[in-house]
C-alpha cells in the first residue's frame, strides 16, 4: 500500500499509530490506492462500506479524527491564551 501510495511504510505506520497527520494530498493518494473516494476516508467507521480494506479504511478513519480534533483543540488554545 505504501509503494502504491508513494509514500514510505513508516508514514503508514505513523499514520496508523495516530502519529503522523495526513495532508490532502496524502488523503487523495491513500483513497486511490483502497479504490474510495477520499471524503469516504473520513467518514465513521459504521458508516463506511465493508470491504477487504475496512480495517485500514477504519484505522485511517480512527486516526483522522483523532488529529483533526488535537488540531482544533490546540487552535482553540492557541486563540484563548492570545
Amino acid at each position: 500500500m505504501a509503494e502504491l501510495a508513494d509514500v514510505s511504510i513508516q508514514m503508514i505506520k505513523g499514520i496508523e499509530g495516530q502519529r503522523t497527520w495526513v495532508s490532502d494530498k496524502m488523503l487523495t493518494n491513500l483513497a486511490r490506492v483502497l479504490e474510495v473516494s477520499s471524503f469516504q476516508l473520513l467518514i465513521p467507521a459504521s458508516e463506511a462500506a465493508l470491504s477487504n480494506d475496512s480495517i485500514v479504511i477504519s484505522s485511517i478513519i480512527s486516526n483522522l479524527k483523532k488529529n483533526i480534533q488535537d488540531d482544533i483543540n490546540s487552535r482553540f488554545d492557541q486563540f484563548i491564551n492570545k
